[in-house]
């Protein structure tokens, strides 16, 4: 198989370092001299300058000497009348041959520079837009989405890309319009004019329409971000949009935007078909009105200058329908760059507070005010006039009740979020562990790592620190394992203990900690707080943000917060024991009572015993499962074996006819596509007509001097109709080509939509989001724009060269010979190039994907990327990737021009020479052919022929780009022609819309794998819980909890046994009616864009009293009526601007407003407070708050949270191992959950 691999290197000034320094100096200085009239696009040019000049002289040359081709035909034309000698006619003969060869060289050589630009600058943009977010604060970035960022990648850069590849054929039109401009009045003199006012005023048509094409094309692609966005989200919060069923609603809302955009893209289309008519139709018009103007003033038709002004029309035609094209992809270039430029020129506002010239460790927060807004916008400020301090090695804990403004302080020290008052230092290096852990889609080692070098020892002995040795050991490939996008094949737990290992493996002087424990249980979470934050992270400044009151003991001060301000600080002995109790004092009483409210912390090891066990429970269960035991694989085999992310397979094989039938099918209209194919081959056969009739009108002018253009009507009404007839048909060839290709692009993409979002969740988890957004960006960009425009001009030149090719041998019969060899040798070449050239352009779109997957995980760790100072390692790797993409694209683009310039020099040029050849003798001589050969047909043969030089490369060019461009049909439909997870189910029953009624949930034997070459990671469950029962499962991190819901789901299908519900196997329901019937609140919450009220009610069917009165009852309607906006307070993406603690909040609000008639909890409060949980629990509990006899299935590491649960299930490595109620449970002292509420501590085993 064909792979970049066997590719030869790149030049050095094909580097990517090289290119974007260049081009931020540019930018940085052209900042700084004009401030907000600054232009990105004046900056390329000024990098570009020197290159675009030589390319614009070198197609100066190139447009003289291919223009002299008419000029070599009037005098072969002569010589055809007699008029020149017959050695004259065999020099103009070789001239031919060699004026074109010439010609293609310079335009190759051309297309090269412009090429080796285009690269140059994509490269130099693509790198800022890639590390600009990095420097800009969150308000900064609150305007620009992930979804806009991915669109910038994957849209506007390659915009220039494919801009910059057409200025080569840009940089002839001045002289393609000046030359014929000059020449031909000198020949024809006044007649002249009304020609010239024709094409003036087509021009200024064209650049009205282009206003309005680029009115259109803005407007799409606003469109196209929104869907862009929509998109992002929906694939990264795929699992809540599972567990809900809503990938119905997700894909109407896609689909939305997706109509917005077409309804753009279809009248930008149509536009553009308008311009392109009129910019080849009525140049002809003028030709012919030029003409009968000549010939009414007594213009003498001289054969030879008729065709010398013919080829030289053909030019300026030429020029005037370039010129539109190429103002409107400067007017959509325009606009793809302001859209870089509004990211590009932000201020780079994102500073770490600095402490230079404090001892290492030193942390001072002084009268600081923090809102996500920014200076401006007070309103939304969650924290103000923060006052802090922290010595070198000091911990220090601040805890508060939810929505009190942890994140937003732990944000604001960091700069994360905008300070608005106050000041705030931080003194030497700075590690952070945020509340959602911020995992890569890279190994175990590589995120712990995160750049850093190896140090074996420190290495290990934060893996023992964190708790992560024995689970290593069980991973496939230990260290080496990967771990997927955002860690979605490790437990919550696990993916905290990862990040807190690469705080911890980093060594820094100040470590920000923000509930670094709230996935983990009791027990791995004391051990953790006990081995690493106390003992092996003791010479480091510790800000320890936490709802977990019990580790505050240890701490050295503590601080309350309340209300988004620091309302006590001191040490936890002098807070817990004031009188009156102070905020925090009452807060402890609430959480742990006032037996042990004053009791010191009493570490589970002696701090210096870094050498701990872990619990045997973490060796086994959902994680272990999660990847095949094959941890001993040496090498290249453990390094495949731990591999978590699918590879991307390539698609092989030429273009053929299955893959037009995709597009026809997709089109749905038949008699659209023979419209197209009619319409395509009949506008090049008027073009050569009105040629055709003009040459048999200058013979009978000839023939009958004293006849006139208006003594001879016929003639003069049939030019003029075929004129006219041309531009009709090239009007409505291109909007019935644009319908058409547009029609099957929304089907296509609608098909493929559908499907994705109902592919298993094991496809999203090996799946890079970077992977599937190529295929919804790129791709389809590919279908939407490229196909329909290249295929115009694809069949108008294919068509055109074919016409020349026939009506040239049949017109000089020795020059059939020639048309069949080359054509022969045509299809030889194109067998090899064509193939090649498809081969190198899938690699290309492939190489794309890794590029947009970087940019996301960049986006997703950002915080964490930018505290550890990692930024730069994570850029020259993104460097590395640019690298692997701009090969592919050099050797397609090399391969391309190699090909064209042989084939001009030795296909074209040969032909020229032998068709003209022909002519002059079968002219000269008296042959049994000479009949045919008349100055007229000569020279509308030889006008022909004499553009091939420019049109044959590039009908070939066009023909394996077209090709490319399919090769993006082909990767949609391998999207879409997948099998979803419903198709691959058993046969399914109707359920009745009552269905279920009592909510009885039975686990018979069930056995569940995440793959089939994984160990199993439920083993045998067996319970069953009963109408309106409230079941708790607990068990140590990894012991299987989570996989319970998930095979409940069916988002991993069980391999064994049968989940019951309400007596009904639920296999046989369809997975819509099964997750949309029951309700569920997931340990990663998910909130998408928008506001309060569109994440609570998604499907916008209840009122703002129903919302206020979930928001009540989750404790969350005090914190929403601070909001201005209450209801409609803005959700940033992934909800960023709420604390994890609100978010998981919303999450529950928006469950209980659906009332399920069975509930699952997985971890819902497990990042609030608590006194918090303890009243939510409360409430759920209340009558009318669910539907009565409501079954809820928790799971939770908080035992306070089900203690007083009806029954508890113990999970113990993917199997049950205890199941009966809390109290009967307790009864023994050595079982699984007797344990368990032992290592809570001395408060929850007397609870």
């Amino acid at each position: 198989r064909f792979s970049a691999a066997v590719l030869p290197p790149i030049p050095p000034a094909e580097e990517p370092e090289h290119n974007i320094a260049r081009l931020r100096g540019l930018w940085e200085k052209e900042l700084a001299a004009k401030g907000a009239s600054a232009s990105l696009a004046k900056v390329c040019l000024v990098m570009m300058g020197p290159a675009l000049a030589s390319c614009f002289v070198i197609m100066s040359a190139q447009a003289l000497i291919l223009m002299a081709g008419p000029l070599i035909v009037s005098r072969l034309v002569r010589a055809i009348q007699g008029i020149e000698s017959i050695e004259v006619g065999l020099l103009m003969c070789l001239l031919l041959v060699v004026t074109t060869t010439m010609a293609s060289v310079l335009q190759q050589g051309s297309w090269h520079i412009s090429s080796r630009n285009a690269r140059q600058c994509w490269l130099a943009l693509s790198g800022l837009i890639f590390e600009k977010p990095a420097r800009l604060s969150s308000l900064g970035r609150q305007d620009i989405s992930e979804g806009e960022l991915v669109n910038m990648m994957a849209v506007d850069a390659q915009q220039v890309l494919n801009f910059m590849q057409f200025f080569a054929i840009f940089a002839s039109a001045p002289m393609y319009i000046l030359v014929p401009s000059v020449v031909i009045p000198l020949l024809l003199g006044w007649p002249y004019l009304p020609g010239l006012v024709i094409y003036a005023g087509t021009s200024l048509w064209c650049d009205r329409i282009a206003n309005t094409v680029k009115n259109h094309q803005g407007r799409k692609l606003k469109a196209a971000d929104k869907r862009n966005t929509r998109l992002n989200e929906s694939f990264q919060g795929i699992r809540t949009i599972k567990l809900n069923a809503w990938e119905k609603l997700m894909e109407e809302r896609v689909e939305g935007e997706r109509e917005e955009e077409m309804r753009h893209l279809r009248r930008f289309h149509i536009w553009q078909s308008a311009q392109q008519a009129l910019s080849f139709g009525m140049p002809t018009i003028g030709t012919v009105v030029t003409f009968m103007t000549f010939a009414a003033s007594g213009g003498e038709f001289v054969a030879a200058d008729v065709f010398l002004c013919v080829g030289l029309f053909e030019f300026l035609t030429l020029g005037t329908s370039i010129l539109p094209h190429m103002f409107n992809m400067i007017r959509q270039l325009r606009q793809n760059m302001q859209r870089m430029q509004r990211l590009l020129e932000k201020k780079e506002d994102f500073l770490i507070n600095d402490g230079a010239g404090l001892p290492p460790g030193t942390v001072t927060c002084d009268g600081a005010s923090f809102s996500w807004g920014g200076p401006t916008d007070e309103a939304v400020a969650t924290v103000s006039g923060a006052s802090l301090a922290a010595a070198p090695g000091e911990m220090v804990a601040i805890c508060g009740r939810v929505g009190s403004g942890k994140t937003t302080l732990a944000g604001g020290l960091l700069g994360i979020v905008s300070r608005t008052k106050g000041s705030v230092r931080l003194s030497g290096t700075i590690a952070y562990v945020t509340q959602s852990p911020q995992i890569l889609n890279s190994t175990v080692r590589e995120n712990i790592l995160f750049g850093s070098e190896m140090d074996e020892a420190w290495y290990h002995k934060v893996l023992r620190a964190c708790c992560l040795a024995d689970d290593l050991e069980q991973f496939p490939a230990g260290d080496g394992t990967e771990i997927g996008e955002r860690g979605i094949t490790i437990s919550g737990g696990q993916k905290q203990r990862v990040a807190i290992a690469r705080a911890a493996y980093s060594r820094a002087d100040v470590i920000v900690l923000d509930d670094p424990l709230s996935a983990m249980d009791a027990h791995v979470g004391k051990l953790v707080f006990d081995q690493c934050f106390r003992s092996l992270l003791a010479g480091s400044t510790r800000i320890f943000f936490t709802n977990q009151l019990q580790f505050c003991a240890a701490c050295d001060r503590v601080a309350m917060l309340d209300s988004g301000t620091i309302v006590e600080s001191g040490t936890y002995q002098a807070l817990a024991a004031s009188v009156p109790p102070g905020p925090f004092a009452i807060f402890l009483r609430s959480v742990i009572g006032d037996a042990d409210a004053g009791e010191d912390y009493s570490p589970t090891v002696h701090i210096a015993d870094i050498e701990v066990k872990v619990p045997e429970a973490t060796k086994t269960g959902e994680a272990a499962a999660k990847a095949p035991a094959a941890a001993k694989a040496p090498g290249a085999l453990k390094a495949e074996v731990g591999r978590t992310m699918s590879k991307e397979v390539k698609i092989s094989g030429r273009i053929g006819v299955s893959d037009w039938m995709q597009v026809a099918r997709a089109s749905d209209a038949m008699v659209l596509g023979v419209l197209v194919l009619a319409t395509s081959l009949l506008a090049p056969l008027l073009q050569y007509m009105v040629t055709a009739l003009l040459a048999v009108w200058s013979d009978s002018l000839v023939a009958d001097d004293a006849a006139g253009p208006f003594e001879r009507p016929a003639e003069s009404i049939v030019y003029c109709g075929a004129a006219l007839l041309l531009g009709a048909t090239l009007l409505f060839r291109g909007v019935c080509c644009v319908m058409y290709f547009l029609r099957s692009s929304r089907t296509l993409h609608r098909a493929m939509l559908k499907t994705t979002l109902r592919q298993s969740m094991t496809w999203f988890d090996t799946t890079p989001v970077g992977r599937i957004l190529n295929r919804f960006g790129n791709d389809v960009m590919s279908m939407d724009i490229m196909l329909p425009m290249l295929f115009q001009m694809w069949s108008l030149l294919f068509f055109r060269v074919v016409i020349v090719i026939v009506v040239a041998g049949v017109t000089a019969p020795p020059a059939l010979l020639m048309s069949f060899c080359l054509l022969v040798a045509v299809k030889v070449v194109y067998s090899y190039y064509g193939a090649i050239s498809l081969e190198l352009i899938r690699v290309q779109m492939m190489a794309l994907s890794p590029l947009l997957a970087a940019q996301g995980s960049f986006l997703n760790a950002l915080e964490s990327i930018r505290c550890f100072n990692r930024v730069d390692i994570f850029v020259k790797r993104f460097y590395t990737m640019q690298s692997n993409f701009i090969q592919t694209f050099y050797w397609s683009f090399t391969l391309d021009r190699a090909m064209q310039c042989i084939f001009t020099t030795m296909g074209v040029s040969l032909f020229l020479g032998v068709v003209s050849l022909a002519l002059l003798i079968l002219a000269v001589y008296d042959t049994p052919l000479s009949f045919m050969v008349s100055p007229g047909s000569a020279g509308s043969i030889l006008a022909f022929c004499s553009m091939l030089a420019f049109q044959a490369p590039v009908a070939l060019y066009m023909t394996a780009r077209v090709e490319q461009m399919m090769a993006a049909v082909q990767r949609v439909a391998e999207y879409r022609d997948q099998a979803t997870e419903q198709s691959t189910r058993a046969a399914c029953d109707a359920v009745p819309a009552s269905w279920p009624a009592k909510g009885a949930l039975s686990l018979e034997r069930v056995d569940m794998r995440y793959q089939d070459n994984l160990p199993l990671a439920l083993r045998g469950v067996s319970f069953a819980v009963s109408p309106g029962e409230r079941l708790g499962i607990v068990g140590r991190t990894g012991s299987g909890k989570s996989s319970v819901i998930l095979t409940c789901f069916h988002l991993v299908r069980p391999c064994g046994g049968i989940v019951s519900l309400d007596g009904r196997d639920t296999s046989r329901v369809p997975l819509h009616d099964l997750r949309s019937r029951m309700g569920v609140i997931p340990q990663d919450s998910w909130l998408f864009s928008g506001t309060v009220r569109s994440n609570l009610d998604i499907h916008g069917a209840h009122s703002d009293g129903d919302l206020w009165r979930v928001l009540a009852q989750v404790r969350l309607d005090d914190q929403a009526r601070s909001w201005s906006e209450g209801l409609d307070y803005a959700v940033k993406e992934k909800g960023v601007n709420l604390s994890a603690g609100t978010a998981q909040l919303l999450c529950l609000a928006r469950v209980l407003l659906k009332r399920p008639k069975i509930l699952f909890m997985d971890e819902a409060t497990a990042s609030v407070d608590a006194e918090t949980d303890k009243l939510v629990q409360e409430t759920i509990r209340m009558p009318g708050v669910l539907p009565p006899d409501c079954t809820i299935v928790t799971i939770a590491h908080r035992l306070h949270t089900v203690i007083d649960y009806d029954r508890i299930v113990v999970l113990s490595a993917g199997a049950v191992v205890e199941d009966g109620s809390p109290a009967a449970l307790l009864q023994h002292p050595g079982g699984q959950f007797a344990q368990l509420v032992d290592s809570t501590g001395g408060s929850s085993g007397a609870e």
